[in-house]
């Protein structure tokens, strides 16, 4: 993900859970009177829930959306990023192209025979 991407990095405050979302939308949050969906892009991945609460989100734009992508260790995210991007063999350098890498990794796995 491009810096240009990444509006801000964020500490979380309230988040209101949505009622029905899928497991790894968090919830609502707010941002100087924005409303941003939050993420939680680990349990997107597969992985399991944190038992305590995010505590920062790197807030991006998409089709003039705002969302909120919670991290525990920003600094770390970018590391993962970096990961992302060797394993999907492209760059990630907008939140487009952060859902394209996220579906070449699952696609890898799915032909290997993974299965969620």
């Amino acid at each position: 993900m491009a810096a240009s991407d990444v509006q801000c990095v964020i500490e979380l405050g309230d988040v209101v859970a949505v009622p029905g979302a899928p497991p790894f939308i968090i919830g609502l949050a707010t941002q100087r009177s924005r409303t941003l969906t939050v993420f939680d892009v680990a349990v997107a991945l597969g992985l399991p829930a944190r038992d305590d609460p995010h505590r920062f989100a790197v807030v991006v734009e998409f089709d003039a959306v705002g969302y909120a992508l919670a991290v525990d260790a920003p600094a770390e995210f970018n590391d993962w990023l970096a990961r992302l991007e060797a394993a999907a063999g492209m760059e990630v350098a907008s939140f487009d192209a952060l859902i394209e890498a996220l579906r070449r990794r699952h696609d890898a796995f799915h032909a290997l025979g993974c299965r969620l």
